[in-house]
């Protein structure tokens, strides 16, 4: 019987962190998050924002107003189109 956890989820795990993420399991996120309804950790998110875009004038500022964005997002391709 086919089980999305077992055949993609799990094996995606041990990929990503064979390449050096860090797994952390969702109940250890509860505190980090304002709900589970909340798909980011927005201080780590905000961090890795101005890490990766510093070097073109991004602040924290400018960190805070693409999280509100990313939130307000309703289209897979737009979203995916930030993230790029």
């Amino acid at each position: 019987m086919y089980s999305e956890l077992t055949q993609v989820e799990l094996p995606l795990v041990k990929t990503l962190q064979k390449l050096g993420w860090e797994y952390i399991p969702s109940v250890d996120l509860e505190n980090l998050r304002k709900s589970f309804d909340d798909p980011f950790i927005v201080s780590d998110l905000q961090k890795a924002i101005v890490r990766l875009n510093g070097d073109n004038g991004i602040n924290t500022g400018h960190a805070s107003a693409i999280i509100h964005k990313l939130r307000r997002i309703e289209s897979n391709e737009e979203f995916t189109k930030w993230l790029k």
